[in-house]
């Protein structure tokens, strides 16, 4: 037998055993990346379920931000109690909780969202009034008037506005104007009010009332506060 056919058949075995390494290698990386796949997908089964099962459970906290001076937890809670029991992070609509809570009606804007998995964030803005209206209301800096229970008012003292329904924003530039006007002399403006034919009646921090008509009601504070002090040592100033 030549020498070139006993290297080829020396060949022979060692491509055989090359053959089966790469073989088995190839089969291990098989089975090891099937195991990694089963890995992940029994994990991502079981992270589904307990998202799913999660889910279900009922918006049971409430966080509540905001600079509010009248609005307590309570008033947020039974808003929301009104509407039944709270919903669970997939069913409950927040567009309907915060329609609710707008209800208030010293609340000028509320925000509502779902924190996963049961949480529920209410971000209020409320009025802030800068005077009395009618006894029974208040009125922000644009004019609009809103109430607020008793309970919830404290002992601030604000200026006492007084005029018909729907002209809260009249009787309020009306107040500042005059309340400029008063400044200046050192006087301090409590009451405007301004009734339905349009006259003014204005009362000071010190009790002092005074009667400006209809009509040219800048032109008669001034003269008024240019004869007050004559008025004043008269005793005729009520």
């Amino acid at each position: 037998m030549s020498q070139a056919a006993m290297r080829v058949r020396n060949r022979e075995p060692q491509e055989r055993i090359r053959t089966g390494r790469s073989n088995g290698a190839r089969l291990f990386g098989i089975i090891f990346l099937l195991i990694v796949i089963g890995i992940m997908v029994a994990g991502g089964l079981v992270v589904l379920k307990w998202m799913n099962d999660a889910s279900r459970l009922p918006l049971s906290k409430l966080v509540v931000t905001g600079q509010t001076h009248y609005t307590t937890h309570d008033d947020i809670r039974q808003a929301i109690l009104s509407l039944g029991p709270p919903g669970t992070f997939m069913s409950q609509d927040v567009d309907i909780l915060q329609q609710q809570i707008e209800r208030l009606p010293w609340i000028k804007q509320v925000s509502v969202r779902k924190q996963w998995p049961d949480e529920l964030k209410i971000h209020l803005v409320e009025y802030t009034p800068v005077a009395r209206w009618n006894d029974l209301h208040m009125v922000d800096a644009e004019g609009v008037s809103f109430s607020v229970p008793a309970s919830h008012v404290g002992k601030e003292t604000m200026p006492m506005l007084y005029g018909p329904e729907g002209s809260e924003k009249e009787v309020l530039a009306g107040y500042h104007s005059m309340d400029d006007v008063l400044k200046a002399r050192k006087f301090t403006l409590k009451v405007a009010s301004m009734t339905a034919r349009r006259s003014w009646q204005l009362v000071t921090s010190d009790d002092v009332r005074i009667e400006l008509g209809r009509s040219d009601t800048m032109k008669r504070l001034n003269r008024f506060i240019e004869l007050y002090p004559v008025l004043q040592q008269q005793g005729t100033v009520s």
